[in-house]
Parts: structure tokens; C-alpha cells; sequence
């Protein structure tokens, strides 16, 4: 019972985070961090509240501690695909575009070989899915210069889709 009220919790914080509602969407993660302070995403998504509200040491203390939780469930499991999407996300709000690439490809390599060894595993399936699609996001800023570059991957947060 005590889950599902989190993730109540988190889903109305991704809506203030939609209306731009930072300081009411940060005050919601809060919430979630107090009880589960080793999920990367709620980290990732006050990162993102504290930098629209121009809290940067705050902001840069929840990415580098959303890193180092993912970069831990590597050294747990390698061949973590979840663990490798999370830090392409992380490293590309962080502005590190090389890490995100290197965990991109990594969790590419992954999926493609656990699909190979399992074809119709949809577990995999979702995952390979969600890889193509930080991929092509990844792309989006290069081909128009109209957005900011952590635009798409912010757009891609809001979504919801990890």
C-alpha cells in the first residue's frame, strides 16, 4: 500500500513538473526521497526543479548523487539496462553527452544480446524500445537549432517514459 502511495505522489509531482510548477513538484520528490533516498530518478527529476529554480548547488548535489546510486547498480549488475538508460539521462541533463553516449551504447549492446539469446522476452523488448527512442532523442537538438539542448530529454522526462 505504502508503494502505491508513492507513486501517487510521484505522478502528481510530474504534473506540477509539466505546469512548471518547480517549487510544488521538488516538494512532492522530497517526499519520496525521504522514504526511498536511493531512487535515481527522483533525484534526476529534483535536479531538473532545483535548476528551474536557480538552486545549482542543490541541483548539482541530487545529479551527482543520482549518478553515483546508478553507477552502484552497475557495479551490482553490469548488464543492467535500466541502470545504463538512467545514466544516459542523467549525464544528459548533467551536459555530459559522451557518458550519456557511452551508457546508450552500452545499454544498445545489452539489450540486442539478451533479445538474441531471447527473442520473445518483452521485458527486453521494452527496454531495446526505450534505447531507440533516447537514441533518436539524443539526435533532436543537432537537427534543430531552435531548442536548448536538454530540451528533448526533458520533454522525454515528462512523458514519464522510464
Amino acid at each position: 500500500m505504502h508503494n502505491r502511495y508513492l507513486n501517487g505522489v510521484e505522478k502528481f509531482a510530474g504534473r506540477y513538473k509539466r505546469f512548471e510548477q518547480w517549487d510544488l513538484a521538488a516538494g512532492l520528490y522530497l517526499q519520496i526521497q525521504k522514504e526511498e533516498p536511493n531512487r535515481a530518478s527522483v533525484r534526476r527529476n529534483l535536479f531538473i526543479c532545483y535548476k528551474q529554480l536557480g538552486q545549482m548547488e542543490e541541483a548539482q548535489l541530487q545529479m551527482d548523487k543520482a549518478i553515483e546510486i546508478d553507477l552502484l547498480r552497475l557495479t551490482d549488475k553490469p548488464y543492467n539496462i535500466s541502470a545504463n538508460i538512467s545514466l544516459v539521462r542523467n549525464y544528459q541533463l548533467a551536459g555530459n553527452v559522451e557518458k550519456a553516449q557511452q551508457h546508450l551504447q552500452q545499454a544498445l549492446d545489452v539489450g540486442l544480446s539478451k533479445k538474441a539469446s531471447d527473442p520473445e522476452n518483452p521485458n527486453t523488448a521494452y527496454w531495446l524500445g526505450t534505447c531507440y527512442t533516447l537514441k533518436e532523442i539524443m539526435l533532436l537538438p543537432i537537427r534543430s537549432s531552435k531548442r536548448p539542448p536538454d530540451y528533448a530529454l526533458h520533454r522525454l522526462n515528462s512523458k514519464k517514459l522510464y
